[in-house]
């Protein structure tokens, strides 16, 4: 329940940041693995699907670097539920 609030919580912090780029067209969804560090800082990052929009891609990896420090949980043994993270970014939910 909290490793579901606070993934909820990164990727609506993370989709303030997104600058989209004009004419996008469908609904592309591109795919990270984020490596995060105890602070809540990005230590890696990794495009794992390309959303066809090479454009896209560039604006929700933009937003990620943006969003930190990304939220987590206060405690700390709950840490190693959210040092790796897969995170999909779709234009529009369904």
């Amino acid at each position: 329940r909290v490793q579901d609030d606070y993934r909820g919580r990164i990727q609506a912090k993370i989709k303030r940041f997104i600058i989209l780029p004009p004419d996008l067209a469908g609904n592309p969804q591109a795919e990270f693995d984020v490596t995060l560090m105890p602070t809540g800082e990005v230590l890696q990052l990794k495009l794992t699907r390309s959303s066809g929009s090479a454009a896209y891609d560039s604006a929700v990896e933009r937003a990620i670097y943006k969003a930190q420090p990304l939220p987590l949980p206060p405690d700390p043994t709950q840490f190693s539920k959210f040092r790796e993270l897969h995170l999909k970014f779709r234009l529009h939910e369904d």
